[in-house]
């Protein structure tokens, strides 16, 4: 509300220096350096306001492509993470919901797209919806994914351990 009573003012504030100048015409003469210049002050008045509003143009580009760029690496991983999340979200809903065939491919979907710590977790969903399938290789696949990694090995070793045990092959 403030930002717009600010514009508001500012729009005034040029409005009656526009007026203002059509009242008193005059023209500027300007002398430098072997250019001579002469030119209503209205124009130069108009050409002052267009620069002015081409500076807020360009500091408004510079900030979209400095901070806000979609196409940025740091914007595409945080769009694929969101995405991710979502399908990671779907996939427990699906899960708890008993449609395994759903589940698996939403978690397979965010294995894909999430980082290390919440890929292990779409790995498990991705395992245990593919048991629930009667795919076991895939489950043995995205288990060995997780064992493979050393920072989630005793993870993906326990689930295949309990795998093992539920098909009674210590």
């Amino acid at each position: 509300m403030i930002r717009l009573l600010i514009w508001l003012t500012l729009a005034l504030l040029l409005a009656a220096a526009g007026w203002w100048l059509a009242m008193h015409p005059g023209s500027v003469i300007l002398d430098w350096q072997g250019w001579h210049v002469e030119a209503p002050a209205f124009l130069l008045f108009l050409a002052a306001l267009l620069l002015f509003v081409a500076g807020l143009v360009a500091m408004r580009l510079g900030h979209y492509f400095w901070h806000e760029f979609p196409l940025s690496p740091a914007a595409r991983r945080i769009r694929a993470e969101r995405r991710g999340r979502e399908a990671l979200k779907r996939a427990f809903e699906a899960l708890a919901a008993d449609d395994a065939s759903r589940a698996l491919d939403q978690a397979e979907r965010a294995a894909r797209l999430l980082a290390t710590e919440d890929g292990a977790l779409a790995h498990l969903v991705a395992a245990r919806a593919a048991r629930q399938l009667g795919k076991s290789e895939r489950a043995e696949d995205h288990l060995k994914t997780l064992s493979d990694d050393p920072a989630l090995s005793l993870v993906g070793l326990r689930a295949r351990y309990e795998e093992a045990v539920a098909a009674g092959r210590r």
